[in-house]
C-alpha cells in the first residue's frame, strides 16, 4: 500500500519518494518492520495467550527440564503471520501474481494451523485437526499454485529462442529473448542444469503439453505437502524450526534476487524470471519475522509457534522455491525437514508391522527388553512372550526374566546398572512400580529423574544399605526401605504391590549379574 502512495508522490516530484521503486530499499524496510512487529508486539501477544491460558500440554516422561515447558503459550505462529503479512501489504506490488500466491499460501496454511491449535488448546482435544483434513488443505493449496502456473500469463520465464533474420547479406540465425510459459526448473550442482518436465513425458506425443502440466501440478502438490509437514514435525526443540527456516529463507532470497535481475541472471548464466524480484521483499519480511520470533523461541522458549506457524513456514518455503524454479534443491535446503519426515515414516511403518504381527502396535524401544515391556503394557497374551522371546534368544537384550504372579508382573532388569538405564525401564511402564535396586554407585543421581519417580514408583527397596539417603528420597517416593536379601525384598514387594502393577529389579553388580538375577528368579518362583 505504501508502494502505491510513494509512487504517486514520486509522480509529484516529492524528494525521496523514488526510493520505493528500488527492491533493495523496500526489502530492507520489510525486514526491519517485520523484526519490529515480532519483537515489540510479540511480548504483548504472549501475555494475551497466557491470560487466555493457551498453554502447551506436556506428556511427562521424566526428562530433566521437560516439565518446565508445561503451560508455555502456544499458537505463537500468530506473531509470525502478522510480521509477514503487514510488511508485505505495505511494501510490495499487490498486483504481482507471485506476491498474490504467497499471501494466499500464508493465509491458507495459517488458517489450517490455527484451526488445529484451536482444537488442541481451546477445545482440549489433543488429537487436534484430523490429519486427513490437513492433507486436503495442503493438496488444495498445491492445486491452486499449480493451476495458477498453468493458467496465468504473468508467470513466464525468459528463454533464448533461435530466430531467422534476413538481410542483404543473406539469411542467418540469431537468438532472441522471448517470455514463454514453461515448466522448466533447475537441477542443482549440474552443468547445463535446466530440466523441462516435458522431457519426462516425451512419450505422450500430441498430448505432451497436457501431460506436462498434469505432472507439474502433481509435483507441486507433493512438494507443498511434504515440506509443510516436514516443518511441522521439526517444530519440537526450542528454536529449531525457526532457526533453520530463517537460514533457508536467506538462501531463497538470494535466488529470487539474482533470478529477477536480468543483469545478474545473464552474468551468472541462470534462468531469468520476469517480475519474480518482488518476492525478495516478501522473503525479507519472512526472515525478519522468524528472527524476531526467535527472540522468544530460543531456549528456554517463552512461546511455541504451534501448527499456526510451522505449517505456514513449510508451505511458504515450498511455494517460494517452486516460484524461483529451485524446487529440486529443497532436499538440500530442507535436509532437517526431510530427515524428520523419514523418521516418522519409519516409525509409523514399524508400528503397523508390529500391529499386524503381534496384534498390537509397538513403538520401537531402545532394546528388545523395552519392546517386551511394551507388549506387556498393551495387555498382550503371555504366550506371546514365550513365543517371540525364543526368536530373540541370541539378540542383545536385557530381559532376563518375566513372570506374572496373581496379576503382579515381575521383571528382572538386573543389567540396568545406571540411572540412565533405570530411566529407560521405568519410562516403558504404564503401571505403578515397586522398584528393587541391588546397588547403584551414586544414589543422588536418582534425583535427575525425580519427575518420573514421583509419577511411577510406588515403593523403593534397596538391597544395600543406603539409609543415609532416605531423607533425600522420601519427598519423591513415600515408601523407601532397606532389606538385606532378595527373598525379603521380593516378599515385601509382593505384599505391597497391587494387582496389574509391576515389580522391577534393577541395579545389579556388574561382576555378579548372573547370580543376582538367578536369586531374584528363584525368589519369585517361591511365592
Amino acid at each position: 500500500m505504501l508502494y502505491y502512495l510513494f509512487r504517486y508522490l514520486n509522480e509529484l516530484d516529492v524528494p525521496g519518494a523514488g526510493m520505493f521503486e528500488y527492491i533493495s530499499f523496500r526489502s530492507a524496510m520489510a525486514l526491519l518492520v517485520a523484526l519490529l512487529i515480532a519483537t515489540m508486539f510479540g511480548k504483548k501477544i504472549i501475555r494475551l495467550l497466557q491470560r487466555q491460558q493457551i498453554g502447551e500440554e506436556i506428556r511427562d516422561l521424566g526428562l530433566e527440564g521437560q516439565m518446565q515447558k508445561k503451560g508455555t503459550p502456544t499458537m505463537g505462529g500468530v506473531i509470525i503471520l502478522l510480521s509477514i503479512l503487514v510488511p508485505t501489504l505495505l511494501f510490495t506490488k499487490l498486483d504481482n501474481i507471485y506476491i498474490i500466491l504467497m499471501i494466499v499460501t500464508t493465509v491458507w496454511l495459517g488458517a489450517i494451523g490455527f484451526l488445529d491449535d484451536y482444537i488442541k488448546v481451546i477445545k482440549k482435544d489433543k488429537s487436534g485437526l484430523s490429519g486427513k483434513f490437513k492433507i486436503v488443505g495442503q493438496v488444495g493449496l498445491g492445486l491452486i499454485v499449480g493451476l495458477t502456473f498453468f493458467l496465468s500469463n504473468d508467470i513466464v520465464v525468459r528463454e533464448q529462442v533461435p530466430t531467422k533474420v534476413e538481410s542483404a547479406l543473406g539469411t542467418f540465425t540469431q537468438k532472441t529473448s522471448v517470455d514463454v510459459k514453461s515448466t522448466t526448473t533447475t537441477i542443482p550442482f549440474v552443468k547445463k542444469n535446466e530440466l523441462d518436465y516435458s522431457k519426462i513425458v516425451a512419450f505422450a506425443g500430441g498430448y505432451q503439453e497436457l501431460f506436462t502440466w498434469i505432472l507439474f501440478v502433481f509435483v507441486v502438490i507433493f512438494i507443498v505437502t511434504a515440506v509443510s509437514n516436514g516443518a511441522n514435525m521439526t517444530d519440537g526443540l526450542d528454536g529449531l524450526a525457526t532457526g533453520t527456516s530463517a537460514i533457508i529463507g536467506v538462501t531463497l532470497l538470494i535466488f529470487a534476487y539474482v533470478s529477477g535481475n536480468f543483469i545478474y541472471a545473464n552474468y551468472l548464466n541462470i534462468m531469468f524470471i520476469p517480475n519474480v524480484g518482488e518476492l525478495v521483499i516478501f522473503m525479507a519480511a519472512f526472515i525478519g519475522a522468524l528472527v524476531g520470533f526467535l527472540w522468544y523461541n530460543t531456549y528456554p522458549a517463552q512461546v511455541f509457534m504451534g501448527d499456526t506457524g510451522s505449517l505456514t513456514i513449510g508451505g511458504i518455503i515450498a511455494v517460494f522455491a517452486i516460484m524461483v524454479r529451485k524446487e529440486l534443491l529443497l532436499p538440500v535446503l530442507c535436509g532437517i525437514f526431510l530427515v524428520e519426515n523419514l523418521s516418522v515414516l519409519l516409525q509409523v511403518s514399524y508400528f503397523k508391522y508390529t500391529k499386524k504381527k503381534f496384534g498390537e502396535g509397538i513403538v520401537k524401544e531402545r532394546n528388545t527388553n523395552n519392546a517386551f515391556i511394551s507388549l506387556l503394557n498393551c495387555r498382550a497374551k503371555e504366550s506371546l512372550f514365550a513365543e517371540h522371546f525364543a526368536e530373540l534368544e541370541n539378540e542383545p537384550n536385557r530381559l532376563e526374566y518375566f513372570l506374572s504372579v496373581r496379576g503382579i508382573s515381575f521383571i528382572d532388569d538386573t543389567k540396568a546398572q545406571s540411572v540412565n538405564a533405570i530411566w529407560y525401564s521405568l519410562e516403558s511402564m504404564n503401571t505403578q512400580v515397586t522398584l528393587i535396586v541391588k546397588d547403584i554407585e551414586n544414589v543422588e543421581d536418582l534425583l535427575q529423574i525425580k519427575q518420573l519417580f514421583m509419577l511411577k514408583v510406588k515403593n523403593l527397596v534397596f538391597l544395600s544399605d543406603k539409609t543415609k539417603y532416605f531423607d533425600l528420597l522420601r519427598p519423591i517416593v513415600g515408601n523407601v526401605t532397606y532389606l538385606p536379601t532378595v527373598d525379603e525384598a521380593v516378599n515385601f514387594a509382593y505384599q505391597n504391590t497391587g494387582k496389574e502393577e509391576t515389580v522391577l529389579f534393577c541395579g545389579g553388580s556388574p561382576v555378579d549379574v548372573a547370580s543376582e538375577s538367578k536369586g531374584f528368579q528363584n525368589a519369585v518362583r517361591s511365592l
